[in-house]
């Protein structure tokens, strides 16, 4: 999940996350801009604005593969 994030944060790409946050489990299309030990700063495509997302509440993290 960690590279997953990495892989965002380096290329710029979107990515799909799994999270546990106040409105349950939630399933996120998201664009990392910034992360550490703690926290990461994204995108979020589902809620069109720039979020914190909690580390060790993010459950899974998995690659969008885009058709070109």
């Amino acid at each position: 999940m960690l590279e997953t994030l990495r892989y965002s944060l380096r290329n710029k790409r979107i990515i799909e996350i799994m999270y546990h946050g106040s409105q349950g489990i939630t399933q996120r299309r998201v664009k990392v801009l910034k992360m550490d030990s703690e926290k990461v700063l994204a995108y979020c495509y589902t809620h069109k604005g720039i979020r914190s997302f909690k580390l060790d509440s993010i459950l899974g993290a998995s690659i969008i593969h885009e058709e070109d």
